[in-house]
């Protein structure tokens, strides 16, 4: 189960990086490099948060309050990795935040894209 849930996560992050790339081409084709740097970055914030849940909940083994551990704990350190990450484009990272917010929307989608597509 382990490894059929590492793919899935793979599948999904992939996914959410396909539909930032769909994003950042359009800032790039309108506002420039930096716009869609920004983009890119929002998407990779969302995409590795993912990642990070993923890695947290298939640590655990599967009985029932081993998975529900993982699920919290994966949840809680996704949240601080997401609010972290995008406070630091914000602040230090020079990203333009409108393509930084529509970036993270973006992969957002693609994670509910993925949900219709993988099974």
């Amino acid at each position: 189960m382990r490894v059929r849930g590492k793919r899935l996560a793979l599948k999904f992050a992939a996914t959410q990086l396909a539909c930032t790339g769909l994003a950042a081409l359009v800032f790039l084709m309108l506002s420039g490099w930096n716009a869609a740097r920004s983009a890119v970055a929002g998407g990779l914030i969302i995409a590795l948060g993912t990642l990070v849940f993923a890695w947290r909940l298939f640590a655990t083994d599967w009985p029932a309050a081993s998975a529900a551990r993982g699920f919290f704990a994966g949840e809680v350190l996704k949240w601080i990795w997401v609010v972290g990450a995008f406070a630091l484009a914000l602040t230090r990272g020079g990203m333009e935040p409108l393509p930084l917010l529509i970036g993270l929307v973006a992969s957002q989608c693609g994670f509910w894209v993925a949900m219709g597509i993988f099974k």
